[in-house]
């Protein structure tokens, strides 16, 4: 299958107004998808050849009678509570909204005919080949069960499903201020002081219209067996160096303040299998960290100037 495979095929996906979701829902209404959103809020104004659906996915029926209605040739499955904190307030809405929704997807996918389906994997999932791997957070343990549970339906019940694993996705649309980049250039935008962590932790930063791209390839690739494929650039860079290019790109005369956030316990660093992504599906990232750094920059600048995005002070 290639992109214009996707041509009149139906394409559920769920997150849909989501920072990935949004770009995904483009990327297929420009491929000749028949798109079918899902979020849990009401449906937004202005669909755009989209049809929406506010369902709730953490109840097992409402998500078998979406299967039942729309009959979705793939699911993108890309829902989710996505937090690193690792408060414990964190444990139910990610078992909640991560498992669960997952669980009833991949049972509402088998007993409906088993259409292709692709779960967005996370960074943060443990290593199953480390014994001694632990998970850093309760999102990285609900997003493991994600992946063991994936592996199930696929073994037992013969469903073609994949796990996409993007790395540390940024780019234009990311709307939560609280993410790391959006953070650090809004506030440098407004003139502020950005206050970070040690800025030691390394990190593999992928643009996201490549990881949309290469979510894509994967659905496409003969590898939905349950199997998990990286989407990230296969290099590591370090926050303090992302932030130094970052302000240098911007000419900000405003000093990071590095250190005044703590680090998170348990983080390790962790690149993409590039070489192994590329050797089965062909994908590899487009976008360079500079080129993809120019991009965001300027439309954080552009949505601060029209009063589209509110300043966070």
């Amino acid at each position: 299958m290639s992109g214009q495979s996707w041509r009149d095929a139906r394409v559920l996906v769920t997150g849909a107004r989501g920072f990935i979701g949004s770009h995904m829902c483009q990327r297929l209404l420009a491929d000749g998808a028949l798109v079918h959103a899902v979020s849990r809020a009401a449906q937004p104004g202005g669909t755009g050849g989209v049809e929406w659906s506010a369902v709730d996915l953490t109840d097992r029926d409402a998500v078998s009678s979406l299967i039942t209605r729309i009959k979705p040739d793939l699911v993108l499955h890309l829902a989710g509570h996505v937090t690193g904190s690792q408060q414990i307030d964190q444990i139910e809405p990610t078992f909640t909204f991560n498992l669960a929704s997952t669980v009833h997807m991949l049972t509402a996918a088998v007993e409906n005919g088993g259409c292709r389906v692709l779960l967005a994997g996370s960074m943060q999932e443990t290593d199953p080949s480390d014994p001694a791997s632990v998970a850093c957070s309760p999102y990285a343990a609900s997003k493991s069960a994600c992946t063991i549970y994936a592996r199930m339906f696929h073994a037992l019940y013969k469903l073609p499903v994949g796990i996409a694993r993007p790395f540390m996705v940024y780019g234009p649309g990311q709307w939560d201020l609280a993410k790391l980049l959006p953070y650090a250039i809004t506030t440098l935008l407004q003139g502020d002081t950005p206050r970070v962590s040690s800025g030691g932790r390394e990190l593999d930063w992928v643009y996201v219209d490549d990881v949309v791209d290469g979510m894509l390839k994967v659905a496409a690739s003969p590898y939905l067996d349950a199997r998990m494929i990286d989407l990230g650039s296969g290099t590591l860079v370090s926050i303090r160096t992302l932030i130094d290019e970052l302000t240098a790109l911007m000419q900000a005369d405003t000093r990071v303040q590095f250190g005044a956030v703590a680090d998170r316990p348990l983080e390790r660093p962790h690149a993409a299998r590039l070489a192994e992504t590329t050797r089965l599906t062909g994908w590899a990232p487009a976008t360079s960290l500079r080129e993809g750094l120019v991009k965001t920059i300027e439309w954080y600048r552009s949505q601060l100037s029209t009063g589209t995005l509110q300043p966070s002070h």
